[in-house]
């Protein structure tokens, strides 16, 4: 900008919006929504991304309640974004439900499931770590100790969902 304008007012107005876009942002990031707003409305700002952040937020308290229904909907909705970022998000999300299926000692809908979202077992190297670990639940089942499988069942997946 300093090079297409020699008026410093314009780029002092320049930076205090883009400054205030910052804010914006971090605000909605952290869901304060309303502060937000407030802010945006003030400085007269546009607050296009607050949608984008309040369905964030929600998926994110889904996740933190251990719910994967709004995230599983998030999800298929934006498919082809998180294929395009080539993002893991809706693997983990799907072995999370698999993992879910095992605790509830739903074997025959866990099968079915990783026949339906994991397809073809003549094709392990499409599998991941954690997929070929969570195999082995169906072996040792899900009162475990074992350590590599124990880990599986901890609320710690929960929260590496939450933080990707």
């Amino acid at each position: 900008v300093k090079g297409t304008s020699s008026d410093s007012n314009v780029v002092s107005v320049f930076r205090k919006q883009r400054a205030n876009r910052f804010i914006i942002e971090h605000l909605l990031r952290n869901g304060y929504f309303e502060t937000a707003q407030k802010l945006a409305d003030y400085v007269g700002a546009d607050n296009n991304n607050k949608n984008v952040f309040h369905v964030a937020k929600q998926v994110e308290e889904s996740l933190k309640r251990r719910d994967l229904s709004i995230c599983l909907h998030w999800v298929l909705d934006n498919r082809s974004k998180l294929h395009r970022l080539h993002s893991s998000f809706e693997s983990e999300v799907r072995i999370q439900q698999l993992i879910e299926l095992l605790k509830d000692k739903k074997g025959i809908e866990a099968v079915n499931f990783m026949r339906t979202y994991f397809g073809n077992p003549s094709q392990p190297q499409k599998w991941s770590e954690t997929l070929l670990k969570v195999m082995g639940l169906f072996a040792v089942g899900p009162n475990t100790q074992v350590d590599p499988y124990r880990h599986l069942l901890t609320d710690e997946r929960w929260d590496k969902m939450v933080k990707i």
